[in-house]
């Protein structure tokens, strides 16, 4: 029975990728990189350095989905004949180049146009020799140790070009089972071949979500494959920070891991999160269609302000968590109405409270127009945009009869007693009007709100959305 690699799945038809954060400048940087290396044919490997969930899979998208495009001057095929690696979709592998031979088999198959057909054939005949090797020796090795039979589990390089592979095998003399270098050997010549006339890049995608130790032995794979070989590129994601902990761990806190690293990366790009920009409600149609602005108090720009200051700091994972809780709420309270613009900000407001588990408690007995948002108020380290709007409802404190204060506090003396007048005229004001109903304030007095039923409304809404934030946690 022949034994083949398992192949990549074809991913899903991609829709038009969405720059929702403004990152087809950093994409513009990669490009120039991969023009001015493909140029002088340089061999490089190099890292695009972000924390978790920064979108730096997205990124690789776009970049990808430009390269795919770039043609060679004076002829039709592309310039960059590009293969991705997912490494953490094969991490149960326990030799990696398993994993590489299929990905770059697997996407070879998949491109007709790739490359010619002569060449096509002779490099797919030669890479399902090497993988039946490589497995058959991964195999005899897991049976060896485990004494499980993975015949049956182990689905390798398709059926096909049975006779390109006899002439390789004899024309080779090639043993199934000999030794691994010479396995490693006769990739690296595949890999040059295809490097002759294009540029080979290699994206190694989700590394650092790999097994610790797994993780040091995709990177040692990727170098000894990889290094050297002219009009080469290794572009690999991670998080540095996260795999200089995974070197420590498997060799020793003592061990200098960036000098470590060093071997394998030759330089970084620092992606950050980055901030949100007018794709927003492109990006998010499902969920912003449900709203427009409706109301006298609610503007485009306080829309749009209140999203740059609310997602600041959080990356892009979890800005798509927020807003599928965002509809999932809108679709349990409003029953896919259309409704004004601000109440989408106080679904985001409220699901980003919940996620960074405020204590309702605390908050009232420590509210302050300084810092609406104290962080001793929550159970978790907060993001960034609560501060912002915290400061944003600070600096805002102008003057103590100022029509746009969004808060003060008076000592009534005919009363007798300290009223909380809160200004219901605008967005950021009828935000914090909700807010501070959740925490309790009940006899707050609302000031300018154009449509007082309208405006209770709001306050009602904020309520009901708080509580189904608690029944679902």
């Amino acid at each position: 029975m022949d034994i083949v690699i398992p192949t990549i799945e074809e991913s899903q038809e991609k829709s038009k990728i969405v720059d929702l954060l403004d990152r087809q400048g950093f994409v513009e940087r990669m490009l120039t990189i991969a023009e001015t290396l493909s140029d002088n044919r340089k061999n490089a490997c190099y890292a695009i350095n972000g924390n978790w969930g920064v979108g730096k899979t997205f990124v690789l998208d776009m970049f990808e989905e430009q390269a795919k495009v770039i043609g060679k001057e004076g002829e039709i095929e592309d310039r960059y004949l590009l293969f991705r690696y997912n490494c953490w979709e094969y991490d149960f592998y326990e030799e990696p180049l398993v994993a590489i031979v299929a990905s770059i088999l697997d996407q070879i198959n998949k491109s007709v146009d790739l490359l010619p057909d002569e060449l096509k054939t002779k490099i797919v005949a030669i890479l399902k020799v090497i993988g039946k090797g490589l497995v058959k020796k991964a195999v005899q090795l897991v049976e060896e140790r485990a004494g499980i039979n993975l015949e049956k589990v182990v689905e390798t390089i398709k059926e096909g070009g049975e006779a390109a592979e006899k002439k390789i095998r004899e024309s080779h003399e090639y043993d199934r089972y000999f030794d691994f270098k010479e396995h490693l050997k006769s990739l690296r010549e595949t890999v040059t071949s295809l490097a002759e006339k294009q540029t080979v890049i290699f994206v190694v995608d989700e590394l650092d979500r790999c097994l610790p130790k797994y993780t040091i032995k995709v990177l040692e794979r990727l170098h000894h494959l990889f290094e050297g070989i002219p009009n080469v590129q290794v572009i690999l994601t991670i998080d540095l920070g996260q795999l200089e902990h995974i070197v420590r761990q498997i060799y020793g806190e003592q061990v200098d891991a960036t000098s470590y690293l060093r071997k394998f990366i030759q330089f970084e790009l620092r992606l950050e999160a980055g901030t949100i920009n007018d794709g927003f409600d492109e990006r998010f149609a499902n969920y912003t269609q449900h709203f427009k602005l409706q109301s006298a108090t609610t503007n485009e720009q306080d829309v749009i302000e209140f999203r740059r200051c609310i997602f600041d700091g959080i990356n892009m994972r979890s800005r798509i968590s927020i807003i599928n809780k965002c509809e999932l709420i809108h679709k349990f309270l409003a029953k896919d109405e259309v409704v004004d613009s601000g109440y989408m900000c106080l679904e985001i407001l409220l699901v980003l409270l919940n996620d960074c588990e405020i204590d309702i408690s605390r908050a009232e007995q420590r509210f302050s127009i300084s810092s609406v948002f104290n962080p001793a108020i929550f159970n978790r380290t907060i993001p960034n945009g609560l501060c912002l709007l915290s400061d944003k409802y600070k600096s805002n404190q102008v003057s103590d009869t100022s029509s746009q204060n969004y808060y003060q506090s008076v000592y009534n003396s005919f009363m007798e007693k300290q009223i909380s007048y809160v200004n219901a005229g605008c967005l950021f004001g009828k935000l914090l009007c909700a807010y501070r109903a959740i925490l309790g304030f009940e006899k707050d007095e609302y000031q300018y709100a154009h449509d007082q039923r309208e405006f209770l409304e709001f306050i009602k809404t904020g309520k009901q959305c708080w509580s189904f934030l608690q029944s679902i946690k």
